[in-house]
């Protein structure tokens, strides 16, 4: 029998509609498992416990009465330390900002409430969403990063702390934590879901992104924060075609490269074509644009502050200002312009493919001591704005978790979920857990 902390969304929607279990019973299922492995892991910047078990509560008294909020109702999700949630701080992991609590609910989180979704809490995060490392540590290993920037978002999926939690990506803070953690993570088309009351890291960069252990979980939540549903899902039989990059993505470890073509042989075992894409030489060019992009946006974004403050900010980040503070207008621009024609390149690249398939990162969760891992093989396809998944594909050498980033054509979601869907068929990667142990370490 399966405990609730086990259950998918979409399994624990199912039970609590059909009165299996209330919310609320779910709920304090989830607030017993934190309670048990928040001590070692990390995962939370704000638990709302008793708030969660009374809007559980809620729930539960609409479930009385025959009324339902929506495909989530009563089951709980997690929200990173960076999206507003009514009557709670938006620190972004950062001690630099104020206690004040949001006035409303960002867009995304308003969307989720509104289709019956408990919020447990606010989960850590890199001060900023930067590179200076959260305090949380991978499920997998405590010694290993959980990544960044979605630190705790990814954790605690990966802890079974929660099902689904929402993380954001302006580099590769939803799929690098996602797959150092052993779970999908989704970065949608830039813009498909709001970033109303999500604070700014590079807002020409930053996506909504979600993290879930399934890819059902994954679309269920994506149809909700886009208000499409998934009866307008655009999901199409037909060939499904997977093209390999022909190079740029390059992994050192040969286990993590073994685990790569396995996954791809698990696609073309199930019928998909498998093909070689010649790489489009702007694809550099967009990363490099992208970096610049990126650190003179977040440095708008913190100049006043950190005028007043710069001695209190950590390094890593105090460093990426100090860089986005000396770039020249006329280079920003034209990094806009390089970064524009870059992905008008890889759009025509991805035209005739179902996805473009690569690793998820260059290697297994590193170290903890000072790093969040690498976002490389992520970044162009942030500063490109092109939906992107990854999926859990294996394990490296020291029982690490491994992913395959997915990449389709902008608005194309549904590609994603195709592909993701057939490998998760073919496979068990995902049904994989995180060997936990309880108590502080």
């Amino acid at each position: 029998m399966t405990q609730p902390y086990e259950w998918s969304v979409a399994e624990a929607a199912e039970r609590i509609r059909d009165k299996r279990i209330s919310s609320r019973g779910y709920v304090q299922a989830l607030l017993a498992r934190i309670r048990d492995y928040e001590p070692s892991l990390h995962a939370w910047a704000h638990l709302a416990g008793d708030w969660a078990e009374a809007q559980a509560s809620q729930c539960d008294e609409d479930t009385v009465r025959g009324v339902s909020r929506g495909p989530l109702h009563g089951v709980a999700v997690a929200i990173k330390d960076n999206y507003d949630v009514i009557d709670l701080p938006t620190r972004g992991g950062s001690d630099l900002s104020d206690d004040k609590p949001a006035a409303a609910d960002a867009v995304a989180v308003a969307r989720l409430r509104r289709a019956g979704a408990v919020v447990l809490g606010k989960t850590a995060m890199t001060p900023f969403a930067a590179m200076d490392p959260a305090p949380t540590r991978n499920p997998w290993n405590g010694d290993h990063t959980p990544g960044g920037s979605s630190s705790g978002s990814a954790a605690a999926v990966g802890a079974q702390m929660c099902a689904a939690a929402l993380g954001s990506q302006t580099a590769g803070s939803v799929l690098r934590p996602a797959a150092y953690c052993g779970v999908v993570g989704l970065k949608p088309t830039y813009d498909a879901v709001s970033r109303q009351g999500l604070m700014a890291c590079a807002w020409s960069m930053d996506h909504v992104g979600v993290i879930a252990r399934d890819v059902d979980d994954a679309a269920l939540l994506f149809g909700v924060l886009t208000g499409a549903g998934p009866a307008d899902s655009k999901d199409s039989d037909g060939q499904i075609t997977v093209g390999i990059p022909d190079r740029g993505f390059d992994i050192s470890d040969a286990s993590d490269a073994e685990a790569f073509v396995g996954a791809v042989d698990v696609l073309a075992k199930a019928g998909a074509k498998i093909v070689s894409v010649e790489v489009p030489d702007g694809l550099q060019s967009l990363a490099s644009a992208g970096i610049l992009v990126m650190y003179a946006e977040l440095a708008a974004f913190h100049r006043d502050l950190y005028s007043r403050r710069a001695s209190e900010y950590p390094p890593r980040l105090r460093v990426l200002v100090e860089a986005g503070l000396s770039i020249a207008a006329p280079d920003y621009v034209n990094a806009l312009r390089v970064r524009h024609h870059a992905a008008g390149e890889l759009s025509s690249a991805l035209a005739g493919l179902t996805v473009l398939l690569t690793p998820t990162t260059t290697s297994p969760a590193p170290s903890r001591q000072g790093s969040t891992g690498d976002w490389r093989f992520n970044l162009p396809f942030s500063a490109s704005g092109h939906p992107a998944i990854t999926l859990s594909c294996g394990f490296a050498k020291n029982g690490l978790p491994l992913g395959i980033q997915a990449v389709a054509s902008h608005g194309r979601e549904d590609f994603l979920f195709k592909v993701g869907r057939l490998f998760q068929q073919h496979s068990d990667w995902h049904k994989r857990r995180a060997p936990m142990k309880a108590g502080p370490i």
